[in-house]
């Protein structure tokens, strides 16, 4: 993915995820270039680089839909929106949250594939 690319990208995480969770977007262009590049940093550093942008949005209608279990049956908390701009803390929560089901969902298919 080209620079140009992965702008659009991280755009479309701050703007999609903005209108799903209701948080405020960044109020001007300087600020939006700094949160930009430092979701692009969180999810390429912090294990994150392999999700789709499809995951990432459905990661935030996860979060909204109250609540999230894990493989256990476990209640995983929801992410509740802090801040004044959408921003890597609550981004990173929620990703957090849908690895671990993703995980789950991983595990329970390669178990069925190799017949457990």
């Amino acid at each position: 993915m080209n620079e140009l690319e992965s702008r659009v990208a991280i755009d479309q995480i701050m703007f999609r995820g903005a209108a799903i969770c209701g948080c405020p977007l960044p109020q001007t262009e300087l600020f939006a270039t700094y949160i930009a590049e430092e979701i692009k940093k969180y999810i390429l550093d912090f294990g994150y680089g392999e999700l789709t942008l499809d995951e990432i949005v459905l990661a935030f209608r996860i979060n909204v839909g109250g609540r999230i279990k894990n493989s256990l049956g476990e209640d995983l908390i929801c992410v509740d929106f802090y801040g004044h701009a959408i921003n890597v803390s609550f981004i990173g929560k929620i990703l957090s949250n849908y690895l671990v089901i993703r995980k789950s969902l991983d595990t329970r298919i390669l178990n069925l594939l190799d017949g457990y």
